[in-house]
């Protein structure tokens, strides 16, 4: 065994064990937890609301308890998987499928256990992992110049664009506008000034936290409201009687080599940028139903598939931390979030981190330890403490969740600029989830643009100004070349998946003898204007004015291998290159509803009003928000952020005013006294003059 190993784990856990940070580690797990219990809130969500709110911090503290909230979800998302049928987590699906059959059949006390144990297993297995191979690989990055890192961030950005959704165009096309929206703002070598339009606000760029708070909080409420307003409020859960603290020694001998085979999958697949926890789960699943003797009790309550999906889950979320950490390379959304927040505190993730920040590496490594050990206790006992959390009022808790997401962007600069940013990111992040455009690559490629920009640039200065540095240097051209091999089999399994299963539909209908089929093909010619259309009839327009803008810029005084727009030129031809495709309907995953005629349609399905519309609450919401923004100074943040809570659950549900009314006062008051007084930040104090 490596003592310098061990040693620098014990002085990571003398930082982690001062009360400071603890403290904190034990807010961002309870946290994480509360918010894996709350379906549609989500991890994501939480960490960008609370992000502008640890400026000040110490980044250790910071840092831990934000991971906390990022590894602590899959915990409480497990509970409501099993309990109630509703996965907290796109992640927890898979518990569903053993979790809430086990729980129906009395055992829910065990499925709750074995997901405990199985995460804790797992969480810690991650964490030895990292231990153990972050040196190593923080080695091999010590070889990589400016041509390896651009080549790295390149890979992730086409793993995480292609592999981690349906449609991989789809997915490349959100990557470059993220790519796209990193480059406005001064440009850091040549400090010229790009595609600000006159906008003195947009002069230091589009921040990451107000498009994260945007798509990942605006969005959600979006998205939740519209819900409610079409399905109705969820109904009151089944109280499931027989949760308690045990599981029986069969039980856990029976969970074992699941949670063995599980924590491997899962850390090998979280590894990997762009394939995170509901890959992992997929895969451990499959994996534990193809060796087990008995793969028909799958689906009907196993305790071997809560087993391993969670073990599989927790190791995933953990080995996500081991790309950002040595390499500077986030594998998905919530470690793009976490990267971020590293830039933000000054901090370099990468080959380096461990000589540089030792200190703070060690710490976040031992805080993984700890925190899974908070985590088992607390998930083990409070489980239907946890649960209760799924009744408080939905209309309520939407109110409040928009106030914060106000509060985040508000308080970074205090710029009205940015209240309207996230309101136009919440819109375009609800317009991409409604038509199945992720969102997560246009994050990462936000984070990203700056580093890959300035990559790019050290490359072409090494080399003169020869692009083929990065196919002449073998490190580079090995990344290269699997970033490439990436691309091509994601789009080859998409579409040449969805032309066979086109080519046996088809054959199946004339074989039956389907006259039907030129009818419908008649029917499908005229639903031309499609959200994949749209996009590329705007996109290349834009891109193509936006590449002229480039060129009539003036240029720098200093000498650079290449200038300042040659990389926005770059991504805008790349960007109308993804949009010419989508003008084609089998660009899409999905047939659309046509743009044009869902006014006809509502009208046929005869509903009551224009204001019972499901999309009606999520527009309202936008416009609320609007209002909120218009009438900030004026008014003031307090009286503002009551009008706000309650209006958004006016918007949801009618009635319950005095309920509504004293929880939107008590929010709003500890909120603004919590900021102005404990943390000292000036909100508008408006017509009270507070």
């Amino acid at each position: 065994m490596d003592i310098p190993i061990w040693s620098n784990l014990l002085h990571g856990f003398g930082i982690v064990s001062s009360l400071q940070n603890l403290s904190w580690l034990f807010v961002g797990v309870v946290l994480g937890t509360i918010v894996g219990v709350m379906p549609g809130l989500g991890s994501l969500s939480t960490m960008a609301i609370l992000l502008p709110m640890t400026f000040g911090m110490d980044p250790v503290a910071a840092v831990i308890m934000l991971a906390g909230i990022h590894y602590g979800s899959s915990y409480g998302a497990s509970t409501t998987a099993i309990l109630v049928n509703i996965p907290g987590e796109g992640s927890s699906v898979m518990t569903c499928m053993d979790g809430y059959p086990m729980a129906k059949q009395g055992r829910a006390k065990a499925a709750l256990a074995t997901s405990a144990i199985g995460s804790f297993f797992a969480g810690t297995i991650a964490a030895v992992l990292l231990m153990f191979l972050a040196e190593p690989i923080s080695a091999l990055g010590m070889k990589f110049g400016p041509p390896e890192y651009f080549a790295i961030m390149f890979l992730a950005l086409t793993m995480v664009g292609s592999l981690s959704t349906e449609a991989p165009l789809k997915g490349m096309f959100m990557a470059l506008v993220g790519l796209l929206l990193a480059t406005i703002g001064i440009e850091r070598q040549s400090g010229q000034v790009r595609f600000t339009f006159g906008v003195e606000e947009l002069t230091d760029g589009v921040h990451f936290i107000v498009v994260a708070i945007g798509m990942f909080g605006v969005t959600v409420v979006m998205n939740e409201s519209q819900r409610i307003r079409k399905f109705g409020f969820k109904p009151p859960r089944d109280q499931i009687r027989g949760v308690g603290l045990w599981i029986t020694w069969a039980e856990l001998k029976q969970s074992f080599m699941p949670y063995v085979r599980g924590s491997f999958l899962g850390f090998a697949t979280g590894v990997l940028p762009g394939l995170g926890g509901m890959t992992a789960t997929l895969l451990a699943y499959g994996v534990e139903k193809q060796v087990s003797k008995h793969p028909e009790r799958f689906g009907k309550g196993a305790i071997e598939g809560v087993a391993t999906v969670e073990a599989s889950n927790n190791a995933a979320n953990g080995a996500n931390l081991v790309p950002l950490m040595t390499l500077g390379i986030p594998g998905n959304a919530s470690t793009a979030l976490l990267l971020g927040a590293f830039i933000m505190y000054g901090l370099k993730p990468g080959p380096l981190l461990m000589e540089t920040n030792p200190d703070f590496f060690w710490a976040v490594v031992a805080s993984l330890y700890i925190g899974n050990v908070m985590l088992l206790i607390l998930n083990l006992p409070l489980v239907n403490l946890f649960a209760k959390l799924l009744d408080v009022p939905e209309a309520l808790l939407n109110g409040l969740v928009l106030a914060l997401c106000v509060l985040g962007v508000y308080t970074r600069e205090y710029l009205m600029t940015d209240l309207y940013l996230m309101i136009a990111f919440g819109v375009i992040g609800y317009l991409a989830e409604k038509y199945r455009y992720p969102v997560a690559p246009l994050l990462l490629g936000l984070v990203l643009g700056n580093l890959l920009e300035q990559a790019l640039l050290r490359s072409m200065s090494v080399s003169n100004g020869d692009p083929t540095i990065f196919f002449t240097r073998p490190i580079s051209l090995v990344i290269m070349i699997a970033a490439l091999v990436s691309l091509a089999y994601s789009f080859r399994k998409f579409y040449g998946g969805r032309r066979t299963t086109l080519l046996t539909e088809a054959a199946y209908a004339a074989a039956a003898g389907d006259h039907v089929a030129p009818a419908a093909s008649g029917a499908m010619t005229k639903r031309w204007l499609t959200a994949d259309r749209l996009a590329a009839m705007l996109t290349i327009p834009i891109g193509m004015a936006l590449i002229f803008v480039a060129l009539q810029a003036p240029r720098p005084n200093i000498p650079m291998a290449i200038g300042p727009h040659v990389w926005p030129i770059c991504i805008l031809i790349l960007l109308i290159a993804c949009a010419v495709p989508l003008l084609w309907r089998r660009a899409g995953e999905t047939e659309e509803v046509p743009l044009a005629s869902l006014t006809s349609t509502a009208r046929a399905a005869g509903e009551p009003s224009w204001y019972a519309k499901p999309g009606m609450a999520a527009l309202l919401t936008v416009g609320g928000l609007l209002v909120y923004a218009l009438l900030l100074e004026a008014l003031g943040f307090l009286l503002c952020t009551i009008l706000l809570v309650l209006y958004q659950t006016r918007v949801i549900q009618q009635g319950r005013w005095f309920r509504n009314i004293a929880t939107a006062v008590i929010f709003s008051l500890v909120l603004y006294f919590g900021m102005t007084e404990l943390l000292s930040v000036k909100l508008p104090a408006g017509v009270l003059g507070w």
